[in-house]
């Protein structure tokens, strides 16, 4: 503000301060300050970009790849503009045209861990890509990372007691300890933990708490907020500590700190819920899972991870304490079936349109009801429904719909459907346990 008082035709402070804004949550003063640097410097790729991520979290995605686009027009080999419009694509299903954007980020800015990780986490809801390609691809990240991680200093593990009665320090690492589907499967065990035999921390990733959060953080020994920490400084953190087992929550999903698993932070490192494949990491000895997930012998070639599988399932759901009443079913009353799924955009894949659609002209009447945070842009919607138009399903029979800020309405659609479809080959987990 006294930059502008001094010089009120400041493009740089207004996207400056627009930038604050958006980190205090105040949306609309950030995207006023965005515009006015714009109106100032049309071609100004900084706040193009800005205006375009603002756009994406609010769920203006077609608002916001056109503002991406023109900042690429600007400044055609920005790295960090090709993640962006690579992870809006991602959003909006278009998955091929995501994966040409990160492998561009790639080649203008190599070794860029975050675009690396949207890269990997696309290829896992691409069905024509195999295990094999993956895994390489994932090997290839794990070898670039460790090139760029600094050894690890024996200081940080000094020589533990081997009584078999000394208690274990656990340390779990996430951006997700808030209302996020990884926290429906946390808090159970965060609740479980036998304290004779464990002390347990948490290495919280989140900047914005909310009252999961609150509720998480009643349950481990040690809080530690990371939000604000370089790499550098959390893993001083862990080696504080004295961590013995440290877990990543995150795998290659947003906000993941796998640079800092590269740098060898415990004496025993693993990757569990977050994602559904292999970190790619040497430095990762584990990945926690169990056999219908991975049966045995199947996909073990494919993970730089030793598999540890827990029986009879690595998972831990926590229904939330209050839903709706489960009614009757709504078939019963219309006279045809309503199918649904509420899975994110991005796991709807082509394939897996066609096997609905040819479903849905098996059952005669039926409809399908698709919700989605993405699918709050129109655009979005109404792509989708053209895809399953194109399978010959009749658009009056597709319906979609946006977030739900109230967990409790969100589970009450469940009552306006029959049949809940899941996707492929990204399949719904938390989805998937709030539907059964």
């Amino acid at each position: 503000h006294r930059a502008l008082r001094v010089r009120p035709r400041y493009p740089e402070a207004f996207n400056n301060l627009g930038a604050l804004r958006k980190d205090l949550g105040r949306l609309d003063e950030a995207e006023s300050y965005y515009r006015q640097a714009l109106r100032l410097k049309p071609d100004y790729p900084q706040a193009l970009n800005n205006l375009g991520n603002l756009l994406k979290d609010v769920g203006h995605l077609e608002k916001g790849q056109t503002c991406y686009q023109q900042a690429l027009k600007y400044s055609p080999d920005s790295p960090e503009t090709y993640n962006n419009l690579g992870n809006l694509l991602k959003d909006r299903g278009r998955l091929k045209e995501a994966e040409s954007c990160y492998r561009r980020a790639l080649k203008f800015k190599a070794g860029y861990p975050e675009a690396h990780s949207n890269l990997l986490l696309c290829l896992n809801y691409l069905s024509d890509r195999s295990s094999q390609e993956i895994a390489r691809e994932s090997a290839n990240y794990g070898q670039l990372i460790a090139e760029e991680a600094k050894p690890t200093a024996d200081r940080l593990f000094p020589e533990r007691s081997n009584r078999p009665d000394r208690i274990l320090r656990v340390g779990y690492v996430s951006p997700d300890f808030r209302r996020h589907s990884v926290a429906y499967f946390l808090e159970g065990i965060l609740a479980s933990h036998d304290r004779k035999a464990f002390q347990v921390f948490c290495y919280s990733d989140v900047r914005k708490p909310d009252e999961v959060t609150r509720r998480l953080r009643a349950y481990p020994s040690h809080w530690r907020d990371i939000s604000r920490l370089s790499h550098e400084q959390v893993s001083e953190t862990i080696g504080r500590d004295m961590i013995d087992i440290l877990v990543d929550l995150a795998g290659h999903t947003a906000r993941n700190r796998l640079p800092l698993f590269a740098r060898r932070n415990a004496p025993l490192q693993a990757t569990y819920l977050g994602y559904p494949n292999t970190t790619g990491l040497a430095n990762m000895d584990f990945r926690i899972t169990d056999s219908f997930a991975d049966p045995p012998g199947m996909t073990d070639p494919w993970y730089t991870e030793k598999l540890l599988r827990l029986e009879p399932c690595s998972l831990s759901y926590s229904p939330p304490e209050q839903a709706p009443n489960i009614q009757k079913l709504p078939s019963s009353q219309t006279g045809r079936i309503t199918f649904c799924s509420f899975n994110n955009r991005p796991k709807i894949t082509g394939n897996t349109v066609k096997i609905w659609a040819e479903i849905m002209r098996k059952v005669p009447g039926s409809r399908i009801l698709l919700k989605s945070r993405q699918l709050r842009d129109r655009a979005t919607a109404i792509e989708l429904c053209s895809s399953f138009v194109k399978e010959g399903i009749a658009e009056d029979r597709v319906k979609t719909l946006g977030f739900l800020p109230s967990l409790w309405d969100h589970l009450g659609l469940y009552n306006r459907v029959d049949i809940a479809l899941d996707t492929f080959p990204y399949n719904g987990t938390t989805t998937t346990c709030e539907a059964m």
